[in-house]
């Protein structure tokens, strides 16, 4: 138990703000094509929906391709008239996108949403509604994660690769993912922000929150599935938990007397 109590320790004092995600060249561009298709080709009840929602949308849809700030505010009218990642994404797709790209632009709308939401709003995970990414400290492969409470979905990359390995969706319940299609062979697990891999006999493997240019959000990764198997996680939670609450307040300057 000392030794569970020193990392979380660790991991409490390393514990930093996820850094933004960042969209691409091919995803501003990706969004005001579509868009802008469908406003030329269709002028859809959608086109006239966002012509409402975003003042100046005929003038900002080109814009958004070489301009970041037009892009997110694009972005965001967009996810917020769809309602969910899914519709955006297959409005996309219907308007010439790839899969691919049409999934990235989307998922960076959803996160453009998430960061509108009260801050409290936090599970064990680390985050309880938005998009984050976590690498393996070898650099090998990363997750990409996305959550809509109770919903989630991790989808696998190896390192260089925009092709996920593996699509997982499921529920996050507590700090465990419990996917729609029961695989026995792996079970992913969240604890103190670090998402962890088990595979029957230890932890596998830890992936840590970083940025999408691989830089991790923490000053140190430190390891907080080290000893810990499936089953102990919600106790090991809850002394966490414990710990923070018990932490003694700080004062600038020392105690006052």
């Amino acid at each position: 138990m000392k030794r569970i109590l020193l990392i979380f320790a660790s991991c409490i004092a390393l514990q930093a703000q996820a850094q933004q995600l960042s969209p691409s060249t091919s995803d501003m561009a990706g969004l005001s094509r579509a868009i802008g298709q469908d406003f030329r080709e269709r002028d859809s009840y959608t086109a006239k929906q966002l012509k409402r929602q975003l003042k100046g949308a005929e003038d900002k849809i080109p814009k958004a391709a070489t301009d970041l700030a037009t892009f997110m505010e694009l972005a965001t009218a967009a996810f917020e008239m769809f309602g969910n990642p899914k519709n955006l994404a297959d409005y996309l797709r219907e308007n010439g996108i790839a899969d691919t790209l049409a999934s990235r632009i989307s998922e960076y709308a959803f996160y453009l949403h998430s960061l509108r939401l009260p801050a409290d709003a936090k599970q064990a995970s680390g985050f309880g509604y938005g998009v984050k990414m976590y690498m393996d400290t070898a650099r090998t492969g990363y997750y990409i994660v996305t959550i809509m409470q109770p919903r989630i979905e991790l989808r696998k990359y190896a390192a260089g690769s925009e092709q996920p390995l593996h699509v997982i969706s499921g529920r996050l319940t507590g700090n465990a993912v419990v996917p729609d299609v029961r695989d026995t062979t792996l079970r992913l697990f969240f604890l103190d922000g670090v998402l962890g891999e088990y595979n029957g006999s230890n932890v596998a493997q830890e992936y840590f929150e970083c940025s999408p240019q691989g830089a991790f959000t923490l000053s140190n990764t430190v390891s907080a599935f080290d000893g810990i198997i499936p089953e102990d996680i919600p106790t090991a939670v809850a002394q966490l938990q414990h710990i923070k609450n018990e932490e003694p307040p700080y004062f600038p300057g020392g105690m006052p007397h």
